[in-house]
């Protein structure tokens, strides 16, 4: 039998994340993280990103109050860094949502490794059925 999780215990381990892809999922990353006190740092190329993903978190806010989670204010530990190597060089962990191209995928996170804390978790949001399908990523990263 498993022993119980401690959940704040967990999230006190990760209080700065870094998202990285602001669409759809990262969006729905970065209002979890946000529902749960994490600082978050979103990397995002698109043009307008702040106002897109402030829009995105005031539509995602219904759910997350039918989840039982904070849903008001949550930008106010939200920042936007548009420097990659910035934007995770004070992370805890490391959310990555870019898109599907494995050439793409292996430069950033060539890019990340190289400007994480070696402390950090580092983790991947991804379509592909595999992870070596993909890309190979860091040893460090898990593909979700």
């Amino acid at each position: 039998m498993r022993s119980p999780v401690d959940h704040a215990a967990v999230l006190r381990r990760y209080p700065n994340v870094c998202v990285i892809g602001a669409g759809v999922i990262g969006a729905s990353w970065t209002a979890l993280f946000l529902a749960h006190g994490l600082n978050v740092v979103v990397n995002d190329p698109q043009p307008n990103i702040e106002t897109t993903l402030k829009g995105a978190l005031l539509k995602i806010a219904p759910t997350l109050r039918e989840l039982g989670l904070p849903h008001e204010s949550l930008d106010r530990s939200l920042r936007f860094e548009p420097d990659l190597e910035r934007a995770v060089a004070g992370a805890d962990l490391v959310q990555e949502n870019g898109p599907e191209r494995p050439e793409w995928k292996q430069q950033l996170w060539a890019r990340i490794e190289n400007a994480v804390p070696k402390h950090a978790l580092l983790l991947s949001s991804t379509q592909s059925p595999t992870r070596s399908r993909s890309t190979k990523l860091s040893a460090r990263c898990r593909a979700y």
